[in-house]
């Protein structure tokens, strides 16, 4: 039977954390240019017709 003892638990390392916040960092940049894409593609046309 396996158990999860405490010295099997790999250790967060500063490493790790770094890994982390790079990826946060990495999902808000691509998520900014789905939103820019999204406002560029149906925002900025319906504006473009409404008020022209």
């Amino acid at each position: 039977m396996a158990t999860n003892r405490p010295s099997q638990a790999r250790p967060t390392t500063h490493d790790d954390r770094d890994g982390r916040d790079e990826r946060a960092a990495r999902q808000r940049r691509i998520a900014l240019i789905v939103v820019g894409a999204m406002l560029a593609t149906f925002v900025i046309p319906f504006l473009a017709i409404v008020l022209l």
